[in-house]
């Protein structure tokens, strides 16, 4: 008979280590996942204008108010005396030429919310009633308009109301720039049309019946030759410039 052969000793692998492959693949792994995890927070956090639009900070770190304006567990609460409308503002940074959605969920006494400033048309909405309410206006920025006051208040005299929420939302993507930042930007993006070969015939003149009239876009659809492609460089503003707009308080 043949002695029984000695075991092999196997060399135990040190704790914590991975093989060179295995180690390399999670390095990739977690560095892609930094990166969109950094991309993600940057794209939220250009797109949304408002600071706080939730009221869960202190609000005197993000609004300026005036007035019987306090906070809530869930919101603000305004409460309008006879000679005020308990509000708040706050000065946000948008882009030129840009479309924003401005929206908030109130509920009370004549609640108001809007925005104003720069060469930008003021846009407001409110309601009034006990139910909450989710209020949506378009705010689209012009073309020197970097800034803009978001506000909210109530209405002299009238009872409390409520604000849990504000947005001015940002879902386009913004313009580049001009590339010869020289002026305007071009009036129309696409060339003309070539002119016809053939001959104009009385048939293709006619004028059409009052009833075939062209019908006139909304506000809210698009044409690809309106608007501009580009942002030009902002326009200096006078120093006897009149003063910026404010809510209406009469």
């Amino acid at each position: 008979m043949h002695p029984p052969s000695r075991p092999r000793r196997r060399h135990p692998q040190r704790p914590g280590r991975l093989p060179l492959g295995a180690a390399a693949a999670a390095a990739l792994l977690t560095a892609t996942a930094g990166f969109a995890l950094l991309g993600s927070g940057t794209a939220g956090a250009a797109q949304e204008a408002v600071r706080d639009g939730l009221f869960a900070q202190p609000l005197a770190d993000n609004w300026t108010c005036t007035g019987d304006v306090r906070q809530l567990d869930r919101g603000v609460e305004g409460r309008p005396g006879g000679y005020d409308y308990a509000g708040c503002t706050q000065r946000v940074t948008v882009q030129p030429y840009t479309t924003y959605d401005l929206t908030a969920d109130v509920s009370g006494a004549y609640a108001f919310v809007g925005v104003y400033g720069g060469d930008t048309e003021a846009v407001y909405q409110w309601a009034d009633g006990p139910e909450q309410t989710r209020l949506h206006a378009v705010v689209r920025t012009a073309g020197n308009t970097r800034a803009l006051t978001v506000y909210f208040h109530g209405w002299y005299g009238q009872g409390p109301y409520q604000v849990r929420r504000v947005s001015l939302y940002d879902g386009n993507t913004s313009l580049p720039a001009c590339p010869d930042m020289t002026g305007a930007p071009p009036s129309s993006p696409l060339p003309s049309p070539p002119t016809p070969t053939r001959t104009t015939t009385a048939a293709d003149t006619a004028v059409p019946p009052p009833a075939a009239t062209t019908t006139t876009p909304s506000p809210g659809s698009s044409s690809p030759t309106s608007g501009p492609t580009c942002l030009p460089p902002p326009v200096a503003v006078p120093s006897s410039s009149p003063a910026q707009p404010r809510p209406t308080e009469t």
